[in-house]
This record gives structure tokens, sequence and C-alpha cells, in this order.
């Protein structure tokens, strides 16, 4: 078994947003940064997570248990 891989709180912000079928400004608008850094954590969750889509990176944080299963993160902060 694979130990569990090591995202950043931000990148699980972003990747909760990325669940819940948000676009990447989208994404920027709601956390207070850009577009691009979003993106930038993106790709690093799914280098974290050995998957080569966004969608295949949601489905292995699904899958392992580190996604919310209700709005737990409503108490996302700006430039955590």
């Amino acid at each position: 078994m694979h130990p569990e891989p090591r995202l950043t709180p931000r990148e699980l912000d972003v990747m909760w947003l990325v669940a819940s079928d948000r676009t990447s400004k989208e994404i920027g608008r709601i956390l207070l940064i850009s577009p691009r850094t979003v993106e930038m954590h993106v790709r690093s969750s799914m280098r974290k997570l050995g998957c080569a889509t966004r969608a295949g990176a949601v489905w292995q944080l699904a899958s392992l248990g580190m996604l919310p299963r209700s709005n737990q993160h409503a108490e996302l902060t700006p430039n955590r």
C-alpha cells in the first residue's frame, strides 16, 4: 500500500474546489489567488497523486477519503 500523499492545506483547498466543478478563475476569485497559482497547486497535487488529469486527481483524493463529504470547507480563508 502506498503512503497517503502529503498535500498542503492550500492544495487541498484548491482540489476541494476543483471537485466542486469550479474553474481555475472561479477558484482564484474565491481564494484570492491568481488562476495561474491555482493551476500550480492543481499540477502539484496531480503530481503528488500520480494522476494525469484533474478528474483523476479528484477521484484519487475521494478514494483516499481526503475530500470532505459535505460543506466542511465552508471555513476556507483567503491566503491561508
